[in-house]
């Protein structure tokens, strides 16, 4: 539970630093890709803490490589 208050805390702390200064700057698609990044991370730690068992997302990119290295492998033979 204390692991999730931090990673709450310290996202509040990089929005309370970063969003009045990409604002003021004027950087709507930096202030949109930090918030895609932060929301990303924040809800695959808190999942982590709730879950226990995330899978792992390069799991699932070598599942759907799977078929074009077996064709490569096969080809380059």
């Amino acid at each position: 539970m204390i692991p999730i208050i931090c990673i709450v805390l310290a996202s509040i702390f990089i929005l309370k630093i970063d969003v009045p200064r990409l604002r003021k700057a004027k950087m709507h698609k930096e202030f949109k890709v930090l918030i895609f990044l932060l929301a990303i991370s924040f809800s695959m730690v808190i999942a982590r803490g709730v879950l226990q068992d995330v899978p792992n997302p390069l799991n699932g990119v070598a599942f759907l490589l799977r078929p074009l290295t077996d064709i490569l492998v096969q080809i380059l033979r």
